[in-house]
């Protein structure tokens, strides 16, 4: 009786085993072997300065130093591994890192990640207009407002979220200050008479592709194109219509919003985009705080657009039937 039961004990663990997710299966044999035996996971790539990048891991790592560039200085610190290039890269400019660690159970990882370089004066920026129902006369626009004057290489703007986009757009190295413009047409290029630059405070810039997603979707503003770049700004729009994926239409852009959500970019309900047109753009309020949420919006009245300029006050009033 005894050698069944103990043969029915394997023979179900066998099955268990077999059947559980693979990060099920580490944890059983964790527990009988005592042994972490799961690869440390990356979770941040960053530039510290012009020649130095951070690489940080979920757990304590040493770098595996033949598996770098000869020419880079390697050494490691707990959870982080510091690699000196020895030589300066631009603001913006993009590269790869390979490379491999250990943890202190000897387990490995692998890694080729993208790195961007640093921006030690980094513009800070803030959605402030957007249309997404736009024409071939009024092509969908979003105009960013510098709230901080400094150098906007490397920014990157999304139609989506970092991991999940539609288009994106990558600013180069320019150097605005307090109070400019902006102004990301979403199109393959500049229309006739709009230059990138009006002397003055507006950057007229295209995206070179067509069109945001137009009655539902998210716009987000991040520090760098790497996945592990901080926000800058989040707006949410929709139309409040569809009877799909909680009102957003499509699971892509749900997933996008869920994203948003999940790491507080945004909060609360959509901005309401019902009213929209072309020529009735989303526009921040004038004199209201950050806050990533949809009270800071309206829509202005027909023909209120104000890209490049300070935002209309005109507030768009529907007609009681």
């Amino acid at each position: 009786m005894k050698k069944f039961l103990l043969a029915f004990f394997f023979t179900f663990l066998v099955l268990f085993v077999s059947c559980a997710e693979s990060n099920k299966v580490n944890k059983l044999i964790n527990f009988f072997s005592m042994k972490d035996n799961i690869p440390p996971v990356l979770q941040e790539v960053f530039m510290e300065d012009e020649e130095t990048v951070i690489i940080i891991f979920n757990e304590d790592v040493i770098p595996i130093n033949n598996a770098f560039l000869s020419e880079y200085t390697v050494y490691g610190e707990k959870n982080r591994i510091m690699v000196g290039l020895n030589k300066t890269v631009d603001a913006g400019m993009n590269f790869n890192i390979s490379g491999s660690a250990e943890d202190m159970s000897g387990n490995t990882v692998n890694f080729n990640v993208n790195v961007w370089g640093f921006n030690p004066n980094p513009a800070k920026l803030i959605i402030n207009e957007f249309t997404t129902k736009g024409t071939e006369r009024q092509p969908d626009r979003v105009e960013l407002l510098v709230l901080k004057s400094g150098n906007t290489a490397g920014i990157t703007i999304y139609d989506g979220v970092p991991d999940n986009y539609k288009s994106s757009v990558i600013l180069t190295d320019l150097q605005v200050k307090k109070g400019d413009y902006i102004v990301l047409w979403w199109m393959e290029k500049l229309p006739d008479g709009i230059s990138s630059f009006d002397g003055k405070s507006v950057y007229n810039i295209c995206s070179e592709s067509s069109g945001l997603s137009d009655n539902n979707g998210i716009i987000t503003v991040f520090h760098t194109p790497s996945l592990y770049s901080d926000m800058m700004d989040t707006v949410v729009y929709s139309s409040m219509t569809s009877t799909q994926y909680d009102g957003f239409g499509t699971k892509a852009v749900y997933e996008r919003v869920k994203t948003a959500l999940d790491n507080n970019w945004w909060s609360g309900e959509a901005i309401n985009t019902s009213n929209t047109t072309s020529t009735r753009s989303i526009c921040r309020r004038l004199d209201t705080e950050d806050t990533d949420t949809s009270f800071e919006w309206f829509i202005t009245v027909t023909s209120g657009l104000t890209f490049g300029s300070e935002n209309n006050k005109e507030e768009y009033r529907p007609q009681n039937n």
